[in-house]
């Protein structure tokens, strides 16, 4: 059976037992406006915004921390928005819904698992700003990038726990070892998701193809290895997936060749642009509140 048809299984067994996460409506028909190009007005984002209070808080809350408040604090959702702004705003929307979306595993530190996905976020956007790719989706891809592993911890747990032993023992690269266990991969099953989730084509494309972006058509390429470099970066700067028992060197020293041909790829062969780029990611990342 192919990767593809056991990650569609996996998220029909994960939706019977309801365990499957459920993202917020208004953010889903956000980014079903978005992904066909149309631009919706600040009062129908924040009519949409109002209709789940975890959004509403989140939205309110971020336009008062550091990075936006520079004339007063905000108490609704309108000046929230319009002190953001629409890009900002779906990345933050986004992000508090990811974080809403989890629950607790014994084989995850979520805390851990979170900042990785921020953290590649931002790293992501940097690199296609300092390579000169599009950037508008980048944040987005990085963010979701790793989805793929909760979602295989919340199939079957000591299934899983295979995989981590696997990697330690066998020095195998994490998706190989999933493969191996499960017949499927974090990206194969994370990609599914997000198409279930109505996220843009090429966001689901980055993500399914981010440990293999040289196999992808080309359209898809250039975000997907922007994806695999962002989340190598993250795990290099202590940023690792927060699973128990696997030390993240062991992924790094497997990463080396894949990274320099992402690098070469994206034109960042640079080691003093590529460390100007991780500190600008780390900086944003620390301004927004995330880590």
């Amino acid at each position: 059976m192919s990767s593809q048809n056991v990650s569609k299984l996996i998220l029909e067994r994960l939706r019977l037992i309801d365990a499957l996460p459920h993202f917020p409506e208004p953010l889903i028909q956000l980014e079903s406006m978005l992904s066909t190009g149309d631009v919706p007005h600040m009062d129908t984002l924040s009519a949409l915004i109002l209709k789940d209070p975890r959004l509403t808080s989140g939205v309110i809350f971020s336009a008062n921390t550091a990075k936006y408040c520079d004339s007063g604090s905000v108490d609704c959702v309108e000046k929230a928005v319009s002190r953001i702004g629409l890009s900002d705003v779906r990345l933050l929307l986004n992000a508090i819904s990811l974080e809403k979306v989890l629950t607790k595993k014994s084989l995850l530190e979520e805390k851990v698992f979170m900042q990785h996905a921020f953290v590649t976020g931002f790293m992501a956007k940097q690199i296609a700003k300092q390579s000169g790719k599009e950037a508008s989706l980048s944040f987005l891809a990085g963010l979701m990038s790793s989805i793929g592993i909760y979602l295989l911890i919340s199939d079957d747990e000591k299934k899983y726990q295979k995989v981590v032993k696997l990697v330690e023992k066998k020095q195998m690269l994490l998706s190989q070892a999933e493969m191996k266990i499960t017949e499927s991969s974090y990206p194969a099953v994370g990609a599914r998701m997000l198409q279930q989730w109505k996220f843009p084509v090429a966001v689901i494309m980055a993500v399914a193809g981010q440990t293999a972006p040289q196999s992808m058509n080309e359209k898809f390429q250039d975000l997907a290895y922007v994806v695999q470099l962002a989340s190598i970066l993250s795990c290099e700067n202590g940023f690792e997936l927060g699973l128990k028992g696997l030390d993240g060197l062991v992924q790094l020293e497997k990463q080396e060749e894949a990274k320099a041909k992402a690098m070469t790829y994206l034109g960042l062969d640079d080691e003093g642009i590529l460390n100007k780029v991780v500190e600008q990611a780390l900086e944003q990342a620390k301004l927004s509140g995330f880590i």
